[in-house]
């Protein structure tokens, strides 16, 4: 059985000092309720709120979210996730199919301060690119 929301109240101080307290700890699932729900929720539980307890509109605005990622990504990236390409390799992961395997390499530190030294004004970061351009 999944809990969709919790609220604990927890005490806080010590029955020892004037400060004996509690404070409220409030989740909820990320399946039910999203980060701005969360903190309109959290926000009616304040002291300060202006407002009381209210409902909340539960509809998506559906278009948002393309409006939003057309804002944020190029069209080349945007088209990309409705490619071919894509869509084959997110079936081919789905159905089994091991993903690609990373590779990676050590950098050989004496050979980037050789290069760099030959150099006048050179970053790590411009050697080890070079080099894997080059070679690649």
């Amino acid at each position: 059985k999944s809990i969709i929301s919790r609220f604990v109240i927890a005490p806080t101080g010590s029955a020892k000092s004037d400060s004996l307290g509690f404070a409220l700890v409030f989740s909820i699932s990320h399946a039910v309720a999203d980060g701005y729900t969360y903190y309109e929720i959290l926000g009616m539980l304040s002291d300060d709120s202006p407002d009381a307890a209210r409902a909340l509109n539960p509809s998506r605005k559906q278009e948002y979210e393309m409006e939003h990622l057309s804002r944020l990504l190029s069209p080349k990236v945007l088209k990309f996730g409705a490619s071919f390409t894509f869509i084959k390799a997110y079936l081919a992961g789905m159905f089994g199919k091991p993903p690609a395997k990373p590779l990676a390499y050590f950098v050989d530190e004496k050979k980037v301060k050789q290069t760099k030294e030959a150099h006048s004004i050179i970053s790590t970061n411009d050697v080890v690119t070079s080099h894997f351009m080059t070679v690649c």
